[in-house]
């Protein structure tokens, strides 16, 4: 199949849409540029920093956005004109800046579970060594590990990102053999791959950060038309209409969020101290453990056991503060102003630093 730069003989050609899943990256090959991606989707999701249940004692505090980062690019994920990256030069003189003789990145979108390499665009010689450090975190943006190499007089380094792995951190340091002093001017880059390369590959892709207007816990934006489609409504725990008390538990009407068919089921929501529950799990007078739910009736209700409530002022007082996420009954839209992304010839990968995204891109057909 032939590859397209400007759609030039795509009169002569059937264009089809291509839909790419939900995923953290959407990857895909294009035969056509020129074409703005004709639909894109990035879903706007809330995270709590921390690890465990959230209870009183483990506060797991509740992180919206209020802006998402897309990012296109090809298969190079290091963006040499990015301000927290840098490249290594020496001068003509022979000296180098300690200040900018690192190669190192911000957090930048990888895949779990996936072979990367490290490679240079110049062969690196036996005047110096490097040390290379990859470190990884997980969706939350909380360190998982890394990878250290040291004393490497070799062009291209290899790694595994871990399983829970969303972003890495890729850091390069050049220093010099002893008694060696370069004579010629010389800068090297790095480009970081998914999967084996043997040679350097040019950086091709762009970022767009586009503003959302407001703080966001669940949402999802057409980056395409704009429209942006809020699922999910935060709350301080402390500001609600709690209406009525029963042994260390209180209650309030919640209209807005769906009503589970059985007492089992609970509702799509997230507090920054207090797990999700059923009214089932909870049980009966002095409750098995503190929980936030909401029951058949549709009312949103807490439970702490080892709190000193005896009303619900009492209730209200130690909640203020507490962060609830709740989704909506009907979900509500925003028009936002649109954002044009053109596909690039060849490999793909689309990200958001807010959550999954979703594609639609064009094939050319012959």
């Amino acid at each position: 199949m032939a590859l397209f730069r400007t759609g030039l003989y795509v009169k002569n050609h059937t264009v089809e849409q291509v839909q790419v899943a939900k995923s953290p990256i959407a990857s895909y090959n294009g035969n056509v540029t020129g074409l703005n991606i004709p639909e894109m989707i990035a879903y706007i999701e809330a995270k709590q920093s921390g690890s465990g249940d959230p209870s009183p004692d483990n506060i797991r505090p509740i992180i919206g956005a209020s802006e998402c980062n897309v990012w296109l690019y090809a298969q190079n994920i290091l963006n040499p004109n990015s301000p927290v990256y840098g490249n290594y030069t020496i001068n003509p003189d022979g000296t180098h800046n300690e200040a900018t003789d690192r190669l190192a990145t911000g957090l930048i979108p990888c895949k779990a579970n996936t072979l990367y390499t490290a490679i240079t665009d110049r062969k690196i010689t036996d005047n110096y060594y490097s040390f290379i450090d990859v470190a990884y975190y997980d969706e939350n943006k909380s360190f998982i590990s890394r990878n250290i190499a040291t004393s490497l007089a070799v062009p291209t380094f290899t790694f595994t990102t871990p399983a829970t792995a969303k972003y890495l951190v890729y850091s390069e340091q050049f220093n010099y053999l002893a008694n060696v002093t370069p004579t010629a001017y010389e800068t090297y880059h790095r480009c970081l791959v998914e999967g084996s390369a043997s040679e350097y590959i040019p950086f091709t892709g762009n970022t767009y950060t586009i503003q959302l207007g407001d703080t966001y816990y669940g949402c999802y934006l057409n980056v395409t038309t704009g429209e942006l489609t809020v699922t999910h409504r935060y709350a301080d725990m402390g500001q609600l209409a709690w209406t009525s008390f029963y042994q260390k538990m209180v209650y309030m009407s919640f209209p807005d969020t769906p009503t589970p068919s059985q007492a089992t089921a609970k509702a799509n929501l997230i507090c920054s101290s207090y797990k999700a529950v059923s009214r089932n799990e909870i049980g009966n007078p002095p409750w098995n453990y503190a929980g936030v739910g909401v029951d058949t009736a549709g009312r949103l209700f807490v439970a702490n056991p080892d709190s000193s409530w005896t009303s619900v002022n009492d209730a209200k007082a130690d909640l203020n503060g507490v962060q609830l996420v709740y989704e909506l009954a009907t979900p509500t839209t925003i028009q936002l102003t649109p954002t044009q992304i053109e596909q690039l010839l060849g490999q793909n990968n689309v990200w958001a630093d807010t959550g999954d995204v979703e594609v639609k891109f064009y094939n050319v057909i012959r």
